[in-house]
């Protein structure tokens, strides 16, 4: 029987919330609990790339300037095959559609927006993205993607391509308007290019302090006033998280290899993998408990 990937989305229209670190994160732990996932980098800033590492055929990382020559953008404005855009990364199950930053680009040949944007009106403007991820579904189980923070007619084309989205939000209360805009943008996809795309919920990320005053008001004021897709668990800030970032690790491989103690954004991701958001199950959680990870960490 063959596969046929599911689509997540980790979209947020504003900038800074951690959308790459959550998005390459959820591919790390869905590949070693045995999953084969492809992870698309559609942030033009390209961190999730060089985190990751794509590599050539011939095992070496690829450089940026190998990267932009592929112009990740055509995915989005022609209908090819997607699979030159593909390339394995140091990790096992674990594939990449990489992008880099490119000031030449931006302000010579513009945004993908502004690039978008020139493209002639069509019925199939905005769905060729959608059109050639889903000739890569028989590809993978999972396909993730890290959206670019703007709201903008690229962020039309990747929801449209998603079968689910999931929004880490910024632990304060000046970011419900982002879930509005993740909402509103899900709504006019879903009757417009007549698709399916549902929302999971968001969460906070990067709380320093969930005993803190201020933190219980947020949460109180999220609980009240977006009940139906808050979800009660938070990402919390951990300083080995840190040192994980400066060293170019993620966060499942910085554990195992330098910590007894699991930090608690890896606790939190997998208890919202699990419990929230049921993308991890049961036998997940058993293979995951098999490489040293305590069943508590789910719960």
């Amino acid at each position: 029987m063959s596969k046929e990937a599911t689509i997540i989305g980790v979209i947020n229209s504003k900038g800074g919330v951690g959308k790459t670190a959550i998005s390459i994160n959820i591919s790390h732990i869905l590949s070693i609990a045995g999953y084969s996932v492809l992870h698309v980098d559609m942030d033009p800033q390209g961190s999730g790339s060089e985190l990751i590492q794509p590599l050539n055929n011939y095992g070496s990382k690829l450089s940026k300037d190998d990267i932009l020559k592929l112009d990740t953008f055509r995915l989005i404005s022609e209908s090819l095959e997607p699979r030159q855009f593909v390339f394995k990364t140091k990790y096992n199950n674990l594939d990449i559609i990489p992008n880099a930053r490119s000031v030449d680009k931006i302000f010579d040949e513009g945004s993908f927006a502004a690039r978008l944007a020139k493209l002639p009106e069509s019925s199939n403007k905005y769905l060729c993205f959608a059109n050639n991820l889903d000739r890569l579904r028989c590809d993978y189980d999972y396909i993730i993607i890290d959206s670019q923070p703007s709201l903008d007619d690229v962020l039309k084309v990747t929801t449209i391509a998603c079968d689910y989205v999931i929004s880490p939000l910024a632990p304060d209360i000046q970011n419900l308007r982002t879930v509005s805009d993740t909402l509103n943008v899900i709504d006019y996809c879903n009757k417009k290019y007549t698709r399916d795309t549902s929302f999971l919920g968001f969460f906070l990320n990067n709380v320093k302090n969930t005993k803190s005053i201020s933190y219980k008001k947020v949460h109180k004021y999220y609980s009240l006033n977006a009940s139906e897709y808050f979800v009660q668990t938070p990402i919390r800030y951990s300083d080995s998280i840190d040192k994980a970032g400066l060293s170019h690790e993620l966060w499942m491989d910085y554990f195992l290899e330098h910590l007894t103690i699991m930090p608690n954004p890896c606790k939190d991701l997998l208890k919202i993998l699990y419990q929230e958001f049921e993308i991890l199950q049961d036998e997940d959680v058993d293979k995951l408990m098999a490489l040293g990870i305590k069943e508590e960490c789910f719960q």
